[in-house]
């Protein structure tokens, strides 16, 4: 769907994953979302303008898994305890991506999401798929990030990923 969308002229294309209230979700049930613009949000240009390839090795420092997929917690997350995926030798846009890719992707996803809940249990949650724009010909590569919502106290949420805890003690982050 988001190859007809670029090929009908949009520039820029969102794809997003979220289940339960606590992440934003209307309803219970994960469900995956596409929003198809016929701009580059300011946010998604920013991150185009800011990427170097140096940085986005560095973003990688407390990795959780490596192989054809990379798993990492960035030191300086929007939220506590993101967690990225990126294909080890991964394009700029996702919606280039071969089958294989695809599904390598697919199933690093799906551990990234029950790994914490091994340890918290149920927690909501956020995907955001973050892709270069139609035309884009600079360098960026393009990584999910996944978000869990946790309930911090009544009525608040704070976004955790515990994921990190799979790491040797030696490779975590110090505690805050």
């Amino acid at each position: 769907r988001a190859r007809v969308h670029l090929a009908q002229g949009c520039r820029y294309v969102q794809a997003f994953i979220n289940q339960g209230k606590a992440a934003g979700a209307s309803i219970e049930h994960p469900h995956a979302q596409l929003v198809a613009l016929d701009l580059v949000p300011p946010r998604a240009q920013v991150r185009l303008d800011r990427f170097a390839l140096a940085a986005f090795a560095t973003d990688q420092e407390h990795r959780v898994v490596e192989g054809a997929v990379v798993v990492w917690c960035p030191p300086a997350s929007p939220t506590p305890f993101t967690v990225r995926l990126a294909l080890a030798d991964g394009g700029s846009r996702f919606d280039e991506a071969a089958d294989d890719e695809a599904r390598a992707m697919s199933i690093a996803l799906r551990d990234a999401i029950a790994s914490p809940r091994l340890v918290i249990g149920h927690a909501a949650y956020t995907v955001m798929v973050e892709t270069a724009p139609r035309d884009h010909a600079g360098p960026f590569r393009r990584r999910d990030a996944v978000v869990l919502a946790l309930p911090v106290a009544r009525g608040l949420h704070q976004c955790h990923a515990a994921a990190g805890r799979r790491l040797a003690p030696a490779r975590r982050a110090p505690a805050p």
